[in-house]
């Protein structure tokens, strides 16, 4: 139900009401009739001869209808079951000929603004014969001035500005059609509030949206940050997923600016979880099995609608990449036993080219190692003591194949120090 209560609560804010209605009723002011929402009922009644006959009863919409969007038709669709019992039921039905939007009567719902059919006509009496018609009389003198009468009650009338304007006299009600704004092809020539230069206002537009849209300027909703709940980067070769994770948002901005019911969350190639709304984080997600043999991105996406503007969306991209090693061990290393040597290893890299290792001071000294994907240079390295600036000489010693501990094959390309060294340097690599 919390999900109805939202959907009552945007309706409200849009000042629109939802009302059954019998199919030949007349559309009224400020009514729209959606074609999805004409029989979603039914109710049985008895013709003359007391046979039952089923009646398809409609769904209307009925006040501020420049602010009906169709998202707002769709969330209803959607949320059919839950909201029929809790809209206005049918008041008694009327002969289709007397129903008259905007006169006084007897009331075809019960509740919300009046829509108003005639009462029952009377019986017809029996027509008199036709008099002949007199001579017009000569004009009388005016006769004397009658003396004032008592003092009245008072009248008191009440007027409400909105989707109309309701005058209330002496027990009688009138409804007054709001005369809204008429000129759509001028622009504004500066900005006003929240209305901007340049911007217009559709015709029919009331003089209190007007207002609001002036002094209460419409503010944007976002995404302030988004997290999947997979912990990447991941090596090549490496399995991401394939379980229930939790993942998590927050928003920024108004939160009666989210469409109810909007927000969902994708991969790739499909949507993993929608129909959310924007404070349902965090949300249990089923993930596949992700797993890329050549580094790769994925890109997670969570979207969401807002009630002006385009749908707020943010990303996070989980990366797949190979480990680049460096360390320190006695001449001669071929790359044999990589994962049990000591070495260092990282997985935020594509390129060697920057790449700063610090070695530490050793005793004996012995030889400096970079152990680098092959796939990710080409041609010579250089490589640079930062303290120096110097030259700091490095030997390609060739390929060998790596198998790492997700069962993938990658081709390294071994470097060794020309030289023996014991004191701490900081290297630099460049390509």
């Amino acid at each position: 139900m919390a999900n109805v209560e939202r959907i009552i609560k945007d309706l409200k804010t849009r000042r629109l009401t939802l009302r059954f209605y019998y199919p030949e009723t007349p559309l009224g002011i400020n009514v729209v009739r959606p074609n999805s929402l004409s029989q979603v009922y039914t109710i049985i009644e008895f013709d003359e001869e007391d046979e039952e006959v089923i009646v398809p009863i409609g769904i209307e919409f009925f006040g501020s209808i420049s602010n009906l969007t169709s998202n707002i038709i769709s969330v209803v669709e959607n949320n059919l079951d839950d909201l029929i019992p809790l809209i206005t039921p049918l008041g008694p039905r009327l002969d289709p000929g007397t129903y008259v939007s905007g006169l006084g009567g007897t009331p075809i719902l019960d509740g919300g603004d009046v829509i108003s059919g005639v009462g029952n006509t009377g019986a017809t009496g029996a027509t008199g014969p036709a008099g002949a018609t007199g001579a017009t009389g000569a004009t009388g003198p005016a006769g004397p001035a009658g003396p004032a009468g008592p003092a009245g009650s008072g009248t008191t009338i009440g007027i409400s500005a909105g989707t109309g304007l309701d005058v209330s006299l002496s027990g009688y009600t009138f409804t007054i059609g709001e005369i809204g704004w008429t000129r759509q092809g001028e622009t504004f020539p500066e900005t006003i509030g929240g209305v901007e230069a340049g911007s217009t206002i559709a015709n029919g537009t009331s003089a209190i949206d007007i207002l609001e849209s002036i002094l209460y300027p419409y503010q944007p909703v976002s995404f302030a940050s988004f997290s999947t709940g997979l912990t990447g980067p991941y090596e090549v070769g490496q399995t991401a997923g394939d379980q229930s994770l939790s993942s998590t948002w927050t928003t920024s901005g108004p939160d009666d600016n989210w469409i109810a019911g909007t927000i969902s969350i994708s991969d790739e190639s499909s949507t993993l979880v929608s129909a959310l709304d924007y404070d349902d984080s965090p949300q249990t997600i089923s993930y596949g099995a992700y797993r890329y043999t050549v580094e790769s991105t994925e890109t997670f996406t969570i979207t969401g609608q807002q009630t002006t503007g385009s749908n707020p969306t943010k990303n996070e991209n989980i990366h797949w990449r190979y480990k680049y090693y460096s360390g320190r061990t006695g001449a001669g290393f071929d790359g044999a036993g990589l994962d049990s040597q000591g070495f260092d290893d990282i997985l935020t890299r594509t390129t060697p080219n920057n790449w700063t290792v610090t070695f530490p001071a050793v005793s004996p000294a012995n030889k400096g190692y970079f152990i680098i994907p092959s796939s990710e240079f080409s041609g010579t390295l250089t490589f640079t003591d930062t303290g120096t600036n110097l030259d700091f000489p490095f030997t390609n010693q060739g390929e060998f194949t790596h198998t790492n501990t997700h069962g993938l094959n990658v081709d390294y390309t071994i470097f060794e120090s020309t030289n023996n060294f014991g004191g701490a340097v900081s290297i630099k690599v460049s390509t």
